[in-house]
């Protein structure tokens, strides 16, 4: 994704005040975890206290190293890019400060293949994964 994600978020820097015609300056903190989940943890950890959300922690094995880091620090974290079922079981007292936006790969995974067969003429599927548990929930769908 490199710079496209931040260039994104460069649309919502300032924000209203509801009921108010004040605006908020938004400063955007962006850290590479090098899709590294203990360098994903350390950087939420050297951020706290300095942000008020978190997003867009991509990498089911980063979000699955961090996802506790939110709940327990009352901060949201913002559209995580992982595998959603790793929400399924959690608390819901902890599951308040997350806000998942990404399709289930399951789901997608459905809808795509039926696409294709459907739609394209396609008579062979190949499937690759990652060898880690991002990977295996594919397969799993």
């Amino acid at each position: 994704m490199g710079n496209d994600i931040p260039r994104g978020k460069g649309l919502g820097r300032s924000c209203q005040r509801p009921g108010r015609n004040q605006w908020k300056k938004i400063k955007l903190l962006i850290k590479d975890d090098g899709y590294n989940p203990a360098r994903a943890l350390a950087n939420f950890q050297e951020m706290k206290g300095k942000i008020f959300a978190g997003a867009d922690l991509v990498g089911t094995a980063s979000i699955s190293a961090c996802r506790d880091f939110f709940p327990e620090n009352n901060i949201p974290l913002i559209w995580p890019l992982g595998h959603t079922r790793m929400w399924i079981d959690y608390p819901k007292n902890k599951l308040r400060y997350i806000f998942v936006s990404f399709p289930d790969y399951a789901d997608e995974a459905e809808f795509l293949t039926k696409y294709a067969l459907n739609n394209l003429g396609t008579k062979k599927l190949a499937f690759f994964y990652q060898n880690d548990d991002y990977g295996r929930w594919l397969l799993m769908g």
